[in-house]
């Protein structure tokens, strides 16, 4: 009876094992939806201004002749300032009115998918 030398086999060996990702690279729960838009709103630059100059929303309003629902909006984001009210609310705040328009166009380029844009008067 003759052996063969089958008995080392060269073929590559399957590995059955079942690699996880590290807990980095796994998919993160989304956050709640209200939760995002709430912290999104919560970064407006107008809402931080007001805060810090100004106080209530009722006062800026006031401060620049515009009701205060229409600075409510603002803070909110289903509406966007026009431009004379820009121009008015970074006086009131003592800032440059093209760089808070370019603030202002950031925040609203950062809000969170899903929602409504806002609509801009001019």
């Amino acid at each position: 009876m003759t052996t063969t030398s089958h008995d080392t086999d060269t073929r590559p060996q399957l590995s059955l094992a079942i690699r996880t990702p590290p807990a980095s690279q796994l998919p993160q729960p989304d956050p709640d939806p209200r939760q995002r838009l709430e912290a999104w709103r919560e970064s407006n630059p107008l809402r931080r201004l007001r805060r810090q100059y100004v106080g209530s929303q009722a006062a800026l309003a006031r401060s620049i002749g515009r009701s205060g629902n229409a600075a409510y909006r603002w803070e909110d984001g289903s509406r966007r300032p026009d431009r004379s009210s820009v121009f008015l609310l970074a006086q009131v705040f003592g800032v440059d009115p093209a760089a808070l328009d370019e603030l202002l166009d950031g925040w609203l380029a950062r809000r969170p998918t899903g929602t409504p844009r806002p609509r801009r008067l001019c």
